[in-house]
């Protein structure tokens, strides 16, 4: 209720901690009473809550000394808000350092040039079930700190998402790529492809077109990487199972630990849902 959340806010005035989780019933009028803690914010979950732009952009948006917000933890899956909300969220907060915004129909690949631009310091992005490109996931291989990324049926993307996420270009093919990284160390990658993907953990849940080939492109161009979630995924009708499982064991033997199962429902089917 209004009333009490005020009182909360007003007694507590150092808390930089709030999660309001799957409330329903929190919305912009709420977010009004978080105003006089918003400069001391470190953590903000509104996953599942009512908030809009209006709140958003009002909460987030520059105070008249333009000083940035230091939160770091922010969770807005499942919201409604639009692409220019979520632009201003990464314009006004330099220091974050995890960021998920699942379900969010308003996140664009012109977002996640913004995260590679403004989000120096981000180390976890989930944008699962948003309408992103491979092109939005090149943009993420600029992102300095990025270490997570969860893609996971979204449902304009496929293998080559993964591709874009890992070389920082759409359409990489393994002929490119690097020898294998048994043979060539760190140095070596980067002297040949002037960077390499710092990314330790990508989640791809329900993603169509799933090959050998796209085992050994990460294997190559992802040599920090250590957790990969493949559940759900769709393989290529033409797929060789014997060279995909060749791929698969060659990532495990690399340290990589790797989830996966097939299904027979894409991420669009399960974003309809």
């Amino acid at each position: 209720k209004l009333p009490l959340l005020g009182q909360i806010i007003n007694r507590y005035t150092n808390l930089c901690h709030l999660d309001f989780s799957n409330i329903r019933e929190f919305g912009d009028r709420h977010m009004q009473l978080l105003l006089p803690v918003r400069e001391k914010l470190q953590s903000l979950k509104l996953r599942g809550t009512n908030v809009t732009d209006r709140s958003i952009e009002s909460f987030f948006g520059l105070t008249a000394r333009e000083r940035s917000i230091p939160i770091e933890i922010l969770d807005l899956s499942g919201t409604m808000i639009s692409q220019k909300a979520a632009v201003t969220i990464a314009i006004c907060c330099p220091d974050l350092k995890s960021l998920k915004l699942s379900m969010c129909q308003g996140i664009t690949d012109v977002f996640m040039e913004c995260v590679s631009t403004h989000l120096t310091k981000l180390q976890s992005l989930d944008v699962s079930m948003c309408p992103i490109t491979a092109k939005g996931c090149t943009s993420l291989f600029c992102a300095p700190s990025l270490r997570e990324v969860d893609i996971s049926a979204c449902p304009e993307l496929n293998a080559h998402a993964i591709r874009a996420l890992v070389t920082g270009q759409i359409g990489c093919d393994d002929k490119d790529a690097p020898d294998s990284v048994d043979v060539l160390d760190e140095t070596e990658l980067l002297r040949r492809r002037g960077n390499v993907s710092q990314l330790i953990s990508i989640s791809a849940q329900y993603m169509k077109e799933i090959d050998a080939n796209l085992l050994d492109v990460m294997t190559s161009y992802a040599p920090h990487l250590r957790r990969l979630d493949l559940r759900h995924y769709q393989e290529i009708d033409n797929t060789d199972l014997s060279s995909f499982k060749m791929s698969l064991r060659k990532m495990q033997q690399n340290g990589v630990q790797v989830a996966f199962s097939r299904s027979n429902i894409i991420g669009t089917t399960l974003l309809q849902h």
